[in-house]
């Protein structure tokens, strides 16, 4: 592509040891940088000091709006050719929504979560149950595009913005990559993410309940459970109410040394309890992860994930509870199984879900829709 290049910031409430920033900010800023792309980051978590995941809800109104007039001055200094993608719609969305209609800067939303409620209402037909919802259809009216990380977004998005890319979180392929195969002596299952929603609670649950069958049949499994946040009361709860030696929390490792962790690791587990619009929303990047890793996988047939897996050929995908457990049972007993699951899974990353394909459908989007 010619001509000048375009200044993107990326802007987000969150850190970058928090996934929503790491991936849809600070690797997709990085993926930008490789085409020649200034590209930055205006996290209010790393660049102005807010409090974010599980002590976010610490911080006052007042803060809040501290933090948003400091943003403010930050953005002024942009020049007009500077495009602001604004990730999700949250307390961090008012600087940039204020400097966009002052400067006529040129705006994208990115949804990559369903932050609002379950089933929002207009009551009379256009008084809000949920603000958010009135102010992501607002966002979206007044962007020159949408990104939608799911399917799911994306048809929700479309209504009021034609313009809307499907861009999931996808995966550093540079970062996460295959690498040497674990010992066989122990087969070892994995869940890994943040405890910052009560669905995870539920997920967490559903998965013990299924490795209660595994464990019966497979006398050499075991589940290790990566993360923290602010469920991690309830879900350590569920762990020792489950009463095995078998079942380890191994906490919160550091996003740079997933790729390690993954290495020990010969399955990657995506569970889903329910179904509903926050689990038809998320665009998974861990399984995204334990793929380009080339891990065998088994998901839950809920969401996104039906169209990535493809039954039998990259993944495994069960139905129901009895299904995910002998779905484990299957690649387990069966590791040369799990392991062809895993090269084709490569493969389907590769093509699909590499952060440097994924940057270049969003440096063309930013292309025709801003210049």
């Amino acid at each position: 592509m010619g001509g000048n290049l375009p200044r993107v910031v990326f802007i987000t409430r969150e850190g970058s040891s928090l996934p929503g920033a790491r991936i849809r900010c600070y690797s997709f800023a990085k993926a930008l940088a490789r085409h020649g792309v200034q590209a930055d980051v205006l996290s209010y978590a790393d660049t102005l000091g807010a409090k974010d995941g599980a002590q976010e809800h610490e911080m006052s109104l007042a803060e809040k709006i501290r933090l948003n007039a400091r943003a403010y001055r930050w953005l002024k200094n942009l020049d007009r050719r500077t495009v602001l993608i604004i990730s999700r719609c949250h307390y961090h969305s008012f600087a940039p929504i204020l400097y966009h209609l002052k400067s006529r800067q040129p705006m994208i939303l990115d949804l990559d979560d369903w932050e609002m409620r379950e089933d929002p209402q207009y009551r009379w037909g256009w008084y809000p149950t949920s603000k958010a919802h009135w102010l992501i259809r607002w966002m979206a009216k007044r962007s020159v595009a949408c990104l939608a990380a799911s399917r799911h977004l994306e048809e929700f998005l479309r209504p009021w913005n034609r313009n809307v890319l499907y861009l999931p979180t996808g995966v550093d392929t540079d970062l996460f990559t295959p690498r040497s195969q674990p010992s066989d002596e122990l087969v070892k299952y994995a869940w890994i993410g943040t405890f910052h929603h009560r669905q995870y609670v539920e997920d967490i649950r559903f998965l013990l309940e299924c490795f209660s069958q595994v464990k019966n049949r497979l006398p050499n499994a075991q589940l290790e459970i990566v993360g923290d946040g602010l469920y991690r009361e309830q879900i350590l709860e569920a762990i020792e109410q489950f009463d095995s030696e078998r079942v380890v929390w191994r906490g919160w490792i550091q996003p740079d040394q997933i790729p390690e962790y993954l290495d020990t690791v010969h399955v990657g587990l995506y569970p889903v309890a329910q179904k509903n619009q926050f689990t038809l929303s998320k665009s998974p990047t861990k399984l995204f992860e334990y793929m380009a890793m080339g891990k065998a996988v088994v998901v839950s047939q809920i969401g996104e994930v039906e169209h990535v897996i493809r039954h039998g050929e990259n993944g495994l995908v069960a139905k129901n509870k009895l299904d995910f457990s002998e779905t484990m049972l299957c690649i387990g007993e069966n590791l040369l199984l799990g392991r062809r699951f895993g090269q084709a899974a490569v493969q389907r990353i590769e093509e699909h879900y590499s952060l440097s394909k994924l940057a270049e459908k969003l440096l063309n989007l930013i292309y025709v829709s801003c210049y």
